[in-house]
């Protein structure tokens, strides 16, 4: 079955190949709307988190970017009847050791505002057993990628958030927490802030969810009355490529244009009246392609290898450059006698530049969004490099990097953690 997924303008794109990534986490049992009304230690002070992260910058060349991260908390705790809640303290947070966070806001409050819409005694904010909090917290975290541009503008890339740890701390600004935090409901929305990158839904993945436990018989006990399951510590991807269509409409339609008319004085004469028109034409139409090149630099990406797009304008200006010198080889080859021949072969030439150049055109505007590399293949590429890779290879810093790089595998990312067995130092 194919899975239509939704990018943050709403566009919906087939990637049937990613549905074995999960985008979100739920904890079995699945959690109430407003989560358990339960006076027992294993059902409160459980979280859920509604992540809306914004990427508001990306730089190929230095491999940085940035995101804005707001988190909107909902839990509950145990009703001590009291006016103030003096024995909960602290504040929800999130710890990301492989990003330079600063954490601008991060508050908790009691939801005592009445929902007509909520009738039931198990689904109230505030009972005599619980209470209901909700909280909301901003960050700003910056990291750096390598970033693969060779298939600009048909690119993807991943964001890795690297692991992103749930945890409870005195004040927002403090480097240490005091407890973990318990989640058992888990989504995020990305959006992009720039307007040439698109974003998917993320893929997430708990590394430390707990075990379910199995209804009790004795008691009679269903699986809803079981303590549900729950996760502390994440590994986040933010998956983004770019839109083409700008790219298509502002540079290879019109490097398109200047291409062919560049070429139509292959259809003139070979003779010597019409030698000096013809390479001037050439050559005007090899000087604007090489100066909207340049002119469009800051559209391109600025990385010290070749891309599809600089290839793609490269190719039109070897074309022109083909056509100079035939012009030349024909001016040399042409006499009364076979004038006719060479002016027939190159409106034959003319023809075929046109019928190459519209085909490519059309192939790159229709059907290389298409062919875009695989998510599944993304994230193979991304996991050589990351934050799991050097985790395998601590556990074995005597073997080589190469070797490492060709065990990794796309199921791997973000799978839950490993404690390796201790072994005596060999060092």
């Amino acid at each position: 079955d194919n899975r239509v997924e939704e990018t943050d303008t709403g566009v919906q794109q087939d990637d049937s190949e990613d549905i074995e990534f999960p985008t979100h986490f739920v904890s079995t049992p699945r959690p109430p709307l407003l989560l358990w009304d339960e006076d027992v230690s294993d059902f409160v002070e459980l979280v859920t988190c509604r992540m809306v992260v914004r990427v508001i910058c990306i730089d190929p060349k230095s491999g940085f970017f940035q995101v804005r991260i707001k988190c909107n908390w909902s839990f509950r705790t145990m009703n001590g009847n009291e006016d103030t809640e003096i024995h909960f303290r602290g504040v929800p947070g999130i710890r990301m050791p492989g990003l330079n966070m600063v954490v601008e806001e991060s508050r908790i409050w009691k939801d005592l505002k009445s929902d007509r819409e909520l009738q039931s005694e198990n689904e109230k904010k505030v009972t005599r057993k619980t209470i209901f909090w909700r909280g909301i917290s901003t960050f700003q975290a910056d990291g750096r990628k390598i970033f693969y541009m060779q298939n600009f503008p048909f690119d993807r890339q991943i964001l890795d958030l690297e692991r992103m740890e749930f945890v409870w701390r005195s004040q927002k600004d403090d480097a240490d927490y005091y407890k973990s935090m318990k989640i058992v409901s888990f989504e995020v929305v990305t959006f992009s802030m720039l307007p040439e990158w698109e974003a998917f839904p993320a893929i997430i993945k708990p590394l430390n969810e707990s075990e379910p436990r199995a209804p009790n018989a004795a008691n009679n006990s269903s699986e809803n009355d079981n303590p549900p399951t729950y996760a502390t510590k994440f590994a986040v991807h933010l998956r983004m490529d770019h839109r083409h269509s700008f790219y298509v409409r502002q540079i290879f339609f019109v490097t398109y244009l200047i291409t062919i008319s560049s070429c139509a004085p292959l259809a003139m004469p070979p003779g010597d009246e019409h030698m000096g028109d013809r390479l001037s034409i050439y050559g005007g139409g090899m000087l604007t392609l090489v100066a909207f090149k340049y002119g469009i630099m800051d559209h391109l990406p600025s990385v010290p290898y070749s891309t599809f797009t600089d290839d793609f304008l490269i190719s039109q200006i070897c074309t022109i450059t083909f056509c100079i010198f035939e012009t030349l080889v024909a001016f040399r080859f042409s006499d009364v006698k076979n004038s006719e021949a060479i002016d027939a072969a190159e409106n034959w030439m003319l023809v075929g530049i046109i019928t190459f150049w519209t085909l490519y055109l059309a192939y790159v505007s229709c059907l290389k969004n298409g062919r875009r590399m695989s998510w599944k293949d993304v994230v193979k590429r991304e996991a050589l490099g990351t934050h799991q890779f050097e985790n395998e290879w601590l556990r074995d810093p005597f073997q080589p990097f190469h070797a490492l790089g060709t065990q990794l595998d796309s199921s791997e990312l973000g799978s839950p953690e490993k404690t390796p067995k201790s072994t005596p130092s060999k060092l």
